[in-house]
């Protein structure tokens, strides 16, 4: 018994037939590959596809067995056969491609043999045991030829007439065609391809497929059409179809450095703080954007490197430092910290012009009674003018500067300006001017404004300046 197999998955079952020869080896001789007499056979097949490495089938063969050059006796009869078996192919897609046009295979069954007894012309049968070599020749998907030769172990000795203690045995050489069928006309991509034509079948709905029912990759970049952002034009799967130039996985149209290859927007960012190195000043440190891609640990804009306070959020004007009223002055050196001031008054905002000329010209109306520190009643009016302003205006401090001429002991001049200078700062005290904004000071005749060699000037030199301090 012999058979052969060419299904496929979708082809499961075969037909075979095919002619050939049985060589015979027993108790009068051995005929094994000897193909001068031949012993003509007709043989049929069925097999079901199990899985890619094995079949089952049921085979059955027909025809004389005899053998013819013994001088002594010689034997022919008609024997039958048929098998069930398993068939090991090596064409399943591990050893050898499934559609490889030229591959063997191994079988191995169990069946019976009927033949006529040569001596007694009764009939004899015994259990058979074939085991086979062929190879299959593929010529397309539904038709093949095949070439096989069978041995066949049979548990009697009396196919020839003559029992001498061992079996009679023969070979069983086949040529053949065999016819898959059983195909089905299911598509489960329902893409025009039917299942067991269909290379890739589970394309999703919708997509254009070539011959094979694979979706179309018109530029062979491995992407199909339509998911492929750019079909006519080859590009990689992380671009999803479009060119790469650089391969940082950026497309070409959408990268800002198509010729480098980059982590951020397709451009180099080495410290990957989201700013490109050609725009990042710190390109070795992770930074902000508000500093340029410098390292700014306060986040206030100010890089750490030119930040004065860089633990403290500050403002560019006051390089980095905390600065309430953002005036430029950080909050540490500004006396009115929370309002907007310059340098030159210490971050305070300064006098109005028209008051300060009023505090200029208000000190030269300021007059003692002669030799005391008694203000005149004629200098009440302007000391009120001074507190009105300073009540206004409440972020400045009071300079008050007694000055005298040169007349006199030195020791008591200076005595006397500074009792005057306390003069008007105890009259502006009580009214409600806060003492920490002013200071009296007594120069005697340490700053005269003119020389002292006439009466005029000399009373030029005896004067209350008073002088606007932050």
């Amino acid at each position: 018994v012999q058979s052969i197999f060419a299904q496929t998955t979708d082809k499961r079952w075969a037909v075979s037939g095919a002619i050939g020869t049985r060589q015979y080896k027993g108790d009068l001789g051995n005929h094994w590959f000897d193909f001068k007499d031949v012993n003509p056979t007709g043989y049929f097949a069925m097999s079901r596809f199990l899985n890619p490495s094995f079949d089952i089938f049921l085979a059955g063969n027909a025809g004389l067995l005899s053998f013819s050059d013994n001088s002594n006796q010689n034997f022919e009869t008609t024997a039958y056969d048929g098998a069930l078996g398993l068939r090991f192919k090596t064409y399943n897609g591990k050893i050898f491609k499934e559609n490889a046009a030229f591959a063997p295979y191994l079988t191995i069954g169990a069946g019976y043999l009927s033949a006529t007894n040569n001596v007694s012309q009764s009939q004899t049968g015994a259990f058979n045991f074939p085991a086979g070599l062929g190879f299959r020749i593929r010529v397309s998907e539904g038709f093949n030829f095949f070439i096989q030769s069978t041995y066949n172990f049979h548990l009697t000795d009396a196919y020839d007439g003559l029992e001498s203690g061992d079996y009679d045995n023969f070979l069983q050489h086949n040529v053949g065609v065999t016819l898959n069928f059983g195909g089905s006309k299911k598509d489960d991509d329902q893409d025009g391809i039917i299942n067991r034509k269909d290379e890739c079948p589970q394309t999703p709905a919708g997509y254009k497929v070539d011959e094979k029912g694979c979706p179309l990759d018109d530029d062979k970049d491995g992407v199909f059409n339509e998911e492929d952002k750019c079909p006519q034009e080859t590009g990689t799967p992380q671009t999803l179809g479009c060119p790469d130039k650089d391969n940082d996985g950026v497309s070409d149209s959408e990268d800002k450095c198509p010729e480098q290859a980059g982590n951020f927007n397709g451009c180099p960012d080495k410290d990957s703080d989201g700013i490109i190195d050609s725009e990042d000043k710190c390109p070795e440190q992770k930074g902000s954007k508000e500093a340029n891609g410098c390292p700014d640990a306060d986040n206030d804009g100010v890089v750490d490197e030119n930040d004065k306070c860089p633990d403290q959020v500050g403002s560019k004007r006051a390089k980095g430092c905390p600065d309430r009223d953002n005036d430029g002055i950080e909050d540490e050196n500004d006396k009115c910290p929370d309002a907007p001031g310059i340098l030159s008054t210490k971050g305070c905002p300064p006098v109005q012009e028209d008051n300060r000329k009023k505090l200029a010209s208000i000190a030269k109306n300021i007059q003692f009674k002669t030799g005391s520190v008694i203000i005149t009643e004629q200098s009440v009016p302007s000391l009120d003018e001074v507190a009105d302003i300073m009540k206004r205006e409440t972020l400045f401090e009071l300079d008050i500067e007694g000055h005298t001429d040169n007349q006199g002991n030195a020791a008591a001049n200076k005595l006397l300006s500074q009792k005057r200078a306390d003069a008007v700062k105890n009259y502006l005290i009580k009214k409600g001017i806060a003492k920490d904004r002013m200071i009296a000071r007594g120069y005697g005749a340490e700053r005269p404004l003119t020389s002292n060699d006439t009466p005029e000037r000399r009373a030029k030199n005896r004067r209350v300046d008073l002088v606007v301090v932050y």
